[in-house]
């Protein structure tokens, strides 16, 4: 799940990613003298900028996956009232909603399956598909 601002938390997350792995002290070797004979100590600046870059992208990766938690809660309540209104439908057959949208079940002997077993399997299959064409929009962005 991507929206603009998981978009830009995922730019940032690179960046910091490539900053903190691509590091190298030899690149820096003449700053690095320069700034000790002014009395600047390089290695703690280097080691508590480098920490705090780690600190920040653990806390934008925590916060974007909160983010997406919450969408896909949002996509799977939505999934339960769709399915609750597709099974108050007294022409509504699951039998024929497994074969024209190809269902791959466990269970291959439908009709045992039981109304929880059928709303259960509706309200997976319902909450994938919403995220799925929630993905696709994005993408389209």
């Amino acid at each position: 799940m991507k929206t603009t601002n998981g978009n830009n938390l995922e730019a940032l997350i690179h960046l910091l990613s490539s900053i903190s792995e691509n590091y190298n002290m030899e690149e820096n070797a003449d700053l690095k003298t320069k700034l000790q004979n002014e009395g600047f100590d390089f290695e703690r600046a280097t080691h508590n900028t480098v920490n705090a870059i780690k600190k920040l992208q653990l806390k934008i990766e925590a916060q974007l996956t909160e983010s997406e938690m919450q969408a896909s809660k949002n996509l799977a309540n939505r999934a339960v009232e769709f399915v609750e209104k597709l099974l108050s439908n007294s022409n509504f057959s699951f039998l024929e909603f497994a074969r024209s949208e190809n269902l791959v079940l466990q269970n291959r002997n439908l009709e045992n399956l039981t109304p929880a077993d059928i709303k259960k399997t509706l309200i997976k299959y319902y909450t994938l598909k919403f995220i799925e064409e929630k993905g696709k929009r994005e993408n389209e962005l």
